[in-house]
C-alpha cells in the first residue's frame, strides 16, 4: 500500500481578472423571528435569512442592514440584524 505525501497543500487566493480583490463582507444575523426573510440591499443582491442562522453580507449592505429599526406598540425601536 503506498504511503500519502507529507507535503502541505497551500490555496493561492483567486483574484479577478481586473486586479480587484473581492469585496469585504460581514456577517449578519436576523433577531426578528424564526422566518424566511429575502431582503435586498443597496446594492441590489437579494439576501436570504432563514431563523437565526447568519448570512455573509457585503459591507455597504451591511451598513444598510444595521440601521434597520422596528418598533412596536409604543416600544423605543429594536435593531433588526446585528452581527455576529
Amino acid at each position: 500500500m503506498e504511503k500519502r505525501s507529507s507535503a502541505r497543500r497551500v490555496r493561492k487566493s483567486v483574484l479577478n481578472d481586473t486586479g480587484e480583490s473581492p469585496p469585504e463582507t460581514v456577517r449578519l444575523v436576523s433577531v426578528i423571528g424564526a422566518g424566511k426573510y429575502i431582503i435586498t440591499g443597496l446594492s441590489g443582491k437579494e439576501y436570504i435569512f432563514t431563523g437565526n442562522q447568519s448570512q455573509e453580507v457585503n459591507n455597504e449592505d451591511a451598513n444598510y442592514f444595521l440601521s434597520k429599526r422596528q418598533g412596536c406598540c409604543g416600544t423605543p425601536p429594536q435593531p433588526i440584524f446585528v452581527k455576529v
